[in-house]
């Protein structure tokens, strides 16, 4: 979590709680989008990238 936090950060993004992205995170995960991942080597909890390229239909609501 703090690796993603220090690149938002470095993009300009002033985000002042984990928990914000923590939970943007979760809903990621639940959509399909990303994975959650416990990382033995580092131990403590990753996500990965699923999907590297997203269709999106406004006019039927869905994602591909």
């Amino acid at each position: 979590m703090r690796e993603i936090m220090d690149a938002l950060h470095e993009r300009g993004f002033r985000i002042n709680y984990r928990a914000s992205v923590y939970r943007a995170l979760e809903k990621l995960v639940s959509a399909g989008l990303v994975e959650k991942y416990y990382d033995r080597k580092s131990r403590g909890i990753r996500y990965r990238l699923l999907k590297s390229r997203l269709n999106i239909n406004l006019t039927s609501g869905t994602v591909e």
